[in-house]
């Protein structure tokens, strides 16, 4: 999750995306949802990004004004009656923002919060770029339900975790409760603020959706905060996890690779990916510690194998190296590098991990 937005009440929205000709033809659930959507996506280019509006009762003030319509006089306003259906915000805001990429909206009851994550991550794993989920559902009205508070919730999800708030699970099926605030306890699209609250108290683990629950992991930094190099010289992409005593990193390939010739480059190169997958981890204990990160020293490579001459533009590579055992300045790593199935290189990797300047001065 690479960024969030929220907004509730009974006034209205700001809506600032919206243009001012178009925003007198909007609904006041396609503001609420162009309010979360500028939020969340705290100012990249909303032209190209896939969206998922997902809403339990849809165009609820929109209906309630065409029924009194039809009980005071029997005819419907065309102008209304476009702005009825259930993908009216998804609608609205492509036109806002010049938006041409896929949409789509889902509608679950209870369930919409799960579902409507369900459809993002299956967008996210189809691949591309980032995906906007937007959850909204206004005040009921008079239509017999338990009333609650207007709200809308946006979350930007990415397939990338590098600079991530948090990761996120696929939801599931699962008996927790989470209670949400008074006001909006009966709105369908309340538990999505379970996401928030767990992020902003950096609470990690199982997070109860009301029926279902996704699991929410410590999002990681970028890799160039971790690894004490710089541009091009950094290789590995992301951080995908890390454990205690373990990290696994993406590395993907492109023409522009560093020592990439030709659209190839050496299997070797996997030795240095292996190693600044060591640093990324070292680094992360050092900031968990609120220390600076640290240079380190590679001292030997034992045992290693190539399975691979060569690697190509276009291969995504996954990188882990656990720790096999360390004391205060030296490590050793079991390394691999794989690629789908494929396993590319393996090794043993010592690393040197004390501070270079005081080892000088003894």
């Amino acid at each position: 999750m690479l960024g969030f937005g929220v907004w509730s009440g009974t006034g209205e929205p700001k809506a600032a995306l919206i243009p001012p000709k178009l925003a007198r033809r909007t609904t006041a659930l396609s503001r609420m949802a162009a309010e979360v959507m500028e939020q969340a996506a705290a100012g990249k280019d909303l032209s190209k990004v896939r969206t998922v509006h997902a809403s339990a009762y849809g165009e609820v003030r929109t209906l309630e004004a065409l029924l009194d319509m039809l009980y005071d006089d029997g005819i419907l306003s065309p102008a209304r009656f476009h702005n009825s259906v259930h993908n009216t915000a998804a609608g609205h805001l492509s036109i806002a923002t010049e938006n041409r990429a896929f949409s789509t909206t889902v509608s679950a009851g209870a369930d919409t919060v799960a579902m409507g994550l369900l459809e993002a991550m299956a967008l996210l794993q189809d691949g591309g770029e980032d995906v906007l989920v937007l959850f909204a559902d206004e005040a009921p009205g008079p239509f017999g339900l338990e009333p609650f508070q207007s709200l809308a919730v946006a979350l930007r999800l990415s397939a990338k975790a590098e600079g991530s708030l948090g990761l996120l699970g696929p939801p599931r099926r699962a008996a927790g409760v989470w209670q949400p605030p008074a006001e909006v306890a009966h709105n369908p699209v309340a538990p999505a603020l379970a996401l928030i609250e767990a992020l902003q108290a950096r609470r990690f683990g199982q997070v109860a959706l009301n029926g279902w629950a996704v699991e929410l992991k410590q999002g990681h930094p970028p890799v160039s905060e971790l690894v004490p190099h710089k541009a091009p010289m950094i290789l590995i992409d992301e951080v995908l996890e890390v454990h205690d005593k373990s990290l696994t990193a993406r590395v993907r390939l492109t023409p522009e690779s560093p020592f990439m010739e030709h659209g190839r480059l050496p299997a070797l190169i996997t030795l240095e990916y292996m190693a600044q997958s060591i640093a990324a981890l070292a680094g992360t204990r050092s900031r968990a510690k609120g220390e600076p990160v640290k240079l380190g020293l590679l001292m030997s490579c034992r045992e290693m194998q190539l399975e691979a001459e060569t690697l190509a533009a276009g291969d995504e590579l996954i990188v882990l190296v656990n720790e096999v055992w360390s004391d205060e300045n030296v490590g050793n790593f079991d390394c691999f590098v794989r690629r789908g199935d494929e396993m590319i290189s393996k090794a043993s990797l010592s690393v040197f991990q004390g501070d270079l300047a005081v080892e000088r001065a003894g």
